[in-house]
């Protein structure tokens, strides 16, 4: 089994509830899929469905304020369309392309690190 591990850098806004400045946050979080699965257009959707639900876990927010974590839907986004463009695979960008989280380019683009 082949992976590609893709360490993406995303900025989520938190809304801090007693302020109405907004806090960004910087962070980094791999993402790993299977290669093989890419080579297929139903292994593609199942690729991409694993990298949105990698992407909801990076984005978990957690307050003190509310003990209900919450998830940054733009920093999932961006964090999507940043995994999907660097692992640069036909097959997993025709299903994103097809999926109703395609956007052109991030809100927020954040930049991308190389995991080596």
């Amino acid at each position: 089994m082949f992976r590609i591990s893709s360490l993406i850098a995303a900025a989520c806004a938190l809304s801090a509830a007693a302020s109405a400045k907004e806090n960004v946050v910087t962070f980094q979080t791999e993402i790993f899929v299977e290669a093989e699965l890419m080579e297929s257009p139903e292994g593609a959707f199942a690729t991409l469905q694993s990298i949105e639900s990698q992407a909801r876990k990076a984005c978990r927010i957690s307050s003190v304020a509310s003990r209900t974590p919450r998830t940054d839907k733009v920093c999932v986004n961006d964090v999507v369309h940043q995994a999907v463009s660097k692992i640069d695979n036909v097959m997993l960008s025709a299903a994103y392309e097809a999926s109703p989280r395609y956007q052109v380019a991030p809100v927020r683009p954040a930049r991308l690190a190389d995991a080596g």
